[in-house]
Parts: C-alpha cells; structure tokens; sequence
C-alpha cells in the first residue's frame, strides 16, 4: 500500500464537505490504514479534527454515507470526553462550552445531548467537574437535571427540552 502524506491526511480530515471529512475520519480510525500517514499523525492531531468532524456530525446539517448520525457522534464524544476528563484540556473545556452555546440554539439538539451524550458520559468527578458552568445557566442546569434523571430512570422519565 503506498504511504499517505500526512498533509493530505489532515486536509481530508479538515475538509469542509463533511462527507470527505467522514471517510477520512473512517478509514484513519482504523490502525493499519492511519500507520500508513507520513510522518504519522499524533494522537492528538487526530482527536482534534476528529472533534472537528464530530461536532459538524452533532449538528445534523449534513447527511450521507460516511457522516455519522447525531446519536453515533454523541456516542463516538462520550469516550473522547471520558478521555479528556482524566486530564482536563483546552479542547475539552472549549467543546464544553460549545455544546452548551449549541444546545441553548438549537431545540432539535436537546434531545441528543441529554440522552446520547450527558446521560453516558455523567457521574464520575472528572467528567461532571467539565460541566460545573452548566450548573450557573438554568436553561443548561435543566438538560444536565433531565440526564441525570434520564438515566437514573434507566430511560423512562420525561424529558423537558424547552
């Protein structure tokens, strides 16, 4: 197989049509196809863009055959938060408080930040710590109030997505 200039790796992953982005972000998740980028990508290059293409994902303003749904972006941020939270970064608290400014605008979102993000990655020290600024927001206070009960409930209880 020939190699992949890590230039080009990284413009896949950081392309604009979040279908590229997808594919790329497909085929480089998986080791034996990410060995083959030269000089390799760092762990760190790929979870930044990776976020990148997660967060576009999250949104749900495009679809195709490689973007992930909303559900399957939550679910691919809930390990990369339990990740983060073990030694807070940058990236982690600035995604923080993106998800909150995307969830306060939009109302289809709410649902899949309560019950595909909050509700799995909630109840250890370091992750709930990431979310202390939620508790000063009523509007965010609430989400984190319906996931904890979301889950609590093992997926029964109402959720308030006003």
């Amino acid at each position: 197989m020939e190699p992949i200039a890590k230039d080009q790796a990284l413009a896949w992953l950081a392309d604009s049509d979040v279908e590229i982005a997808g594919a790329a972000h497909a085929y480089l998740e998986k080791a034996r196809h990410s060995a083959r980028v030269t000089p390799p990508l760092s762990e760190d290059e790929f979870a930044q863009l990776s976020v990148e293409y997660l967060k576009r994902c999250l949104l749900g303003t495009q679809e195709g055959e490689w973007v992930q749904s909303r559900f399957e972006a939550a679910w691919a941020l809930v390990s990369w938060l339990a990740r983060q939270a073990k030694q807070p970064s940058v990236n982690a608290v600035g995604f923080v408080r993106w998800l909150g400014d995307s969830y306060k605008a939009n109302l289809e979102l709410r649902n899949v930040v309560i019950t595909g993000l909050l509700e799995h990655v909630l109840g250890s020290k370091d992750v709930d710590r990431l979310f202390i600024s939620w508790e000063c927001d009523p509007e965010l206070a609430q989400a984190l109030s319906s996931a904890r009960e979301w889950k609590k409930r093992g997926g029964r209880s109402p959720i308030d997505l006003k």
